[in-house]
């Protein structure tokens, strides 16, 4: 039942320029699973009949990240708001919305969503370093400056972030 809510929902919800085919899979030994058609770049059917549940907040998240790096982000921040919505202690579902955001130039709403990564984990020195570069967006750098000190003084020598906010510290000094 729950396999034919999904078709179904997956049916309703495919790709409006027809790239992903939902429902023909049966017919061609496939066992209704979806087919890529066309466009290589086609994410996966939004799985909406099984979302409401809460345990579907990692596939919602798993699209949003994939609709991300087509630059797709508009599609993207839909999908990873709704991962967030659905598990709100999910600190890369945060994490990842906030680069939603900052790639769309929602600066304000990246910084909230860093903020949120780094409360959740206060080690992910990844969001830590985003979370400086939205500062530093909103022309905050003295807040900026702290994150990246903050940064600087709790990551291990040879992390990539610390090395990163290193380099934004030395540009906003």
């Amino acid at each position: 039942v729950a396999v034919q809510q999904f078709q179904l929902a997956a049916d309703q919800d495919a790709d409006q320029a027809g790239r992903l085919q939902l429902g023909q899979g049966a017919r061609h030994g496939l066992g209704g699973q979806a087919q890529m058609v066309g466009d290589v770049a086609a994410a996966p059917p939004r799985p909406r009949a099984v979302a409401a549940r809460g345990d579907w907040y990692e596939p919602r998240f798993r699209r949003g990240v994939l609709l991300l790096k087509l630059e797709r982000t508009n599609e993207a921040i839909e999908d990873l708001e709704a991962a967030v919505r659905l598990n709100r202690d999910f600190g890369q579902a945060a994490y990842w919305l906030g680069r939603a955001y900052r790639a769309a130039g929602r600066f304000e709403d990246a910084r909230r969503q860093f903020a949120r990564a780094v409360e959740l984990d206060g080690n992910y020195f990844e969001a830590r370093y985003f979370l400086g570069r939205a500062l530093s967006e909103l022309g905050r750098n003295p807040d900026a400056v702290a994150v990246y000190e903050s940064l600087i003084n709790d990551a291990p020598p040879n992390d990539p972030w610390r090395a990163e906010a290193i380099r934004e510290l030395e540009q906003l000094r």
